[in-house]
C-alpha cells in the first residue's frame, strides 16, 4: 500500500530548524506522511531560497514538485533535480578499506578514509553497519574518537526509518548512564545528489560480544552474569525513566565489551521506543530474530521486552550459538539438556525466555537479586543427563525468597522439607471469612424462604450457590487454621496437612511419580500494560492423574519463590 504524503502551504512565516545558519525560517510548513489522507493534485510544496528545513527534509531553491504517493528516494530525486551541490559536501580520501566493503555499503553514505564531515569529523574507520545506517569511526577536530552513525535519505526505504532516526538522537541526547556513550550531536548534510542524517557519540572501547565469540573467546559462567549486570543496570536506569525507554533491540552485537578495563556499554538505540507510544497504531516491528521477543511480532514492547533479548544474549555468551539454533517447545526456547550451566543460571535464561511477558521477571532489578543471590551449593547439568538421573545436592532456586516470607525451608543432599504456617486470624482471612459467613447467610435465608414458599423443588435452585459457600469456607478454614508440612525425601514425598492436634490429612507417594508442579492462578487486567495478568493463589502438585493443592492464603511472590525452590530440588520441567 502507497504511502500518501501531505504537504500543505502556509505562507505566514514559521519557525522552522535549519542546517548550520544555511536555512532561514521563513518557508512553508510541511506535515510528515499522514495517515488516512487523500492524494490530491494540489499537494506540492514550495521552497524558498536557501536550503530551509521542513518538517526533517530539506528543499533547495524555488522548487515545487508533487510528493503523493512518493518514496523518499522519489522525493528526493524531485528535489534534487537542478544544481543542489552543497559548499559542506564531504572531501574524499584514500578508500577506507577494499572494494569489496564499499560495494556492500548503502549507496549515498559511504565514506572513504579521510573524509572530512562539516569540517569538524575526520572518518577513521568503520565500526559497523545496520539496518538503518552505517557507523563510522571518526575523530573529532579536538583529537577525541567518536561513532559517527549516518544515513542516506536516497537509500531509505520508507518514512518510518528516519523517524526511527531522529527518535534515536532525542532519545541518546536525554539519556545520561555510564553503560550508555554519550550523545554529542545530532545533523544533517547536503550532498550534490543525497541527503545524509548523522548521528555522533562518544565511541565504545572494546569489541562487541557478537565480534569476541565469533573470533574464539570463551566465557566463563562467572563472567557471563557480571557482563548481565552490567546490561541490566542499563535496562533498569531505562525503566525507571518517565516514560520507561524499551531499547527493543539488546542483542550480542550491541553489547560492547572492554576486556582490559571490564567495562560494558549498550549501543545502537535504533529501535528505542517509550512505553507511552510503545501500543500506538501503525508502530513498527523492529529487532533481531532469535533475540526478539513474541510480543514485538504483534508490534508490542513492554519493560519485559529487553528482559528476553538479555536471555538469549546470555544463552549465546555460554553456547556459542544464537536462541534460534535451539528446539522449541511452545514457542519457549528448549536448551537445558543442549548447553552446561549451573541450574541457578539456567533458571534465571530460562524465565528470561519465557514467552509470555508476565511469565518473565517484571523488572531488571529482579534479575540482578536473581544473579547475585548466592547459591550454598549447585550442581551441573551436563548435556545428554536426564532428569531422573541428575544427582541431587544442596541448592538454592535463583528466586529470591521474599522479604517477611512466613514458609521455612529446611535442606540436606538429597531432602526438602518445606513447613507453611497456619496464617491464623490475619486482616485478610476475617475479610474472607466475613465475606464467607455473609454469602452462607444469605444462602440459608433464601432457602428457607423458597422452602416456605414454593417448596423442594424451587429450593433446589440454592444448590449452586450452597456449593461456592461451602469452598468458599474450605478456602477460609485452610488459610487461617490449617499448616502443611511437605517433605521431598530422596525416593519418596508425603504431604500433611493438619489442625492442631485435632485434624491431619496425609498422602505419600514416589517422587518418580511427580509429573509437575504449577501455580493456580487467577486472571486480573492490568490497565496500566493493557492486558491481563495472572495472579498465583495456590500450587499444584501432580502425581500421576492425582492433583494435591496447597499455599492458598500465600501472597503471589511467596508462592512463585516456592515453586522455584521445589522445581529446582526435584528437576522438574519449567
Amino acid at each position: 500500500m502507497a504511502m500518501a504524503v501531505d504537504f500543505s502551504i502556509c505562507l505566514a512565516p514559521a519557525p522552522v530548524t535549519t542546517l548550520r545558519g544555511v536555512g532561514r525560517p521563513e518557508a512553508a510548513v510541511v506535515r510528515r506522511p499522514g495517515r488516512n489522507r487523500s492524494c490530491r493534485d494540489t499537494d506540492k510544496v514550495i521552497a524558498l531560497p536557501e536550503f530551509n528545513y521542513f518538517g526533517g527534509f530539506f528543499f533547495s531553491p524555488k522548487q515545487s514538485f508533487s510528493s503523493c504517493n512518493s518514496r523518499p528516494s522519489e522525493v528526493l530525486r524531485q528535489a534534487s533535480s537542478g544544481e543542489n551541490s552543497s559548499d559542506i559536501a564531504p572531501e574524499r580520501g584514500d578508500l577506507l578499506q577494499d572494494e569489496l566493503l564499499v560495494e556492500r555499503l548503502p549507496i549515498g553514505v559511504i565514506h572513504n578514509k579521510g573524509d572530512v564531515v562539516t569540517g569538524k569529523y575526520t572518518i577513521i574507520g568503520l565500526f559497523g553497519q545496520g539496518a538503518m545506517g552505517v557507523t563510522f569511526e571518526a575523530e573529532r577536530s579536538d583529537g577525541e574518537v567518536v561513532a559517527l552513525k549516518a544515513m542516506s535519505l536516497r537509500n531509505m526505504k520508507g518514512w518510518k526509518e528516519l523517524d526511527l532516526f531522529e527518535r534515536e538522537a532525542r532519545v541518546l541526547k536525554s539519556l545520561n548512564h555510564p553503560g550508555i556513550p554519550a550523545y554529542i550531536d545530532y545533523f544533517q548534510v547536503d550532498t550534490k545528489d543525497d541527503r545524509i542524517f548523522y548521528i555522533a557519540q562518544r565511541a565504545a572501547k572494546g569489541k562487541s560480544l557478537e565480534d569476541l565469540i565469533t573470533g574464539g573467546w570463551r566465557v566463563s559462567e562467572e563472567k557471563v552474569k557480571d557482563i548481565a549486570i552490567e546490561v541490566l543496570s542499563v535496562l533498569q536506569y531505562l525503566g525507571d525513566l518517565r516514560p520507561p525507554v524499551i531499547h527493543r533491540d539488546i542483542k550480542p552485537e550491541n553489547i560492547i565489551l572492554d576486556k582490559e578495563t571490564g567495562d560494558v556499554k549498550v549501543v545502537d538505540f535504533g529501535a528505542v521506543q517509550d512505553v507511552a507510544s510503545s501500543t500506538l497504531i501503525g508502530s513498527t516491528v523492529v529487532g533481531t530474530y532469535g533475540y526478539m521477543a513474541p510480543e514485538q511480532f504483534q508490534n508490542r514492547a513492554t519493560l519485559q521486552t529487553d528482559l528476553y533479548g538479555l536471555g538469549g544474549t546470555m544463552l549465546y555468551m555460554l553456547s556459542g550459538r544464537p536462541p534460534s539454533y535451539f528446539p522449541q517447545r511452545r514457542l519457549k526456547v528448549v536448551f537445558r539438556d543442549l548447553v552446561t550451566m549451573s541450574p541457578e543460571l539456567a533458571n534465571v535464561i530460562d524465565r528470561l525466555l519465557e514467552p509470555a511477558p508476565e511469565d518473565r521477571f517484571q523488572s531488571a532489578g529482579q534479575v540482578i537479586q536473581a544473579l547475585q543471590e548466592e547459591s550454598r551449593e549447585s550442581y551441573l547439568v551436563s548435556p545428554g543427563l536426564s532428569n531422573n538421573s541428575a544427582r541431587y545436592v544442596q541448592q538454592t532456586s535463583a528466586v529470591r525468597r521474599p522479604a517477611g516470607a512466613q514458609v521455612e525451608l529446611k535442606r540436606s543432599s538429597n531432602m526438602l522439607e518445606v513447613a507453611i504456617p497456619a496464617h491464623g486470624l490475619t486482616q485478610e482471612t476475617a475479610e474472607s471469612g466475613a465475606f464467607t459467613v455473609a454469602w452462607n447467610a444469605f444462602v440459608a435465608v433464601w432457602t428457607r424462604s423458597a422452602m416456605a414458599g414454593g417448596g423442594p423443588v424451587f429450593a433446589a435452585f440454592s444448590l449452586p450457590f450452597w456449593f461456592v459457600g461451602l469452598r468458599l469456607a474450605k478456602r477460609t478454614l485452610f488459610s487461617t487454621a490449617v499448616a502443611i508440612k511437605l517433605e521431598f525425601d530422596g525416593p519418596n514425598f508425603s504431604i500433611e496437612w493438619s489442625i492442631g492436634t485435632m485434624w491431619k490429612h496425609k498422602v505419600v507417594g514416589e517422587t518418580k511419580n511427580l509429573r509437575s508442579i504449577d501455580v493456580v492462578e487467577e486472571k486480573v487486567q492490568d490497565p496500566d500494560q493493557g492486558y491481563s495478568k495472572r495472579l498465583a493463589t495456590s500450587l499444584v502438585l501432580y502425581e500421576g492423574s492425582n492433583k494435591h493443592e496447597f499455599g492458598s492464603g500465600l501472597q503471589p511472590e511467596e508462592l512463585e519463590w516456592l515453586l522455584a525452590e521445589i522445581k529446582s530440588h526435584l528437576q522438574l520441567p519449567s
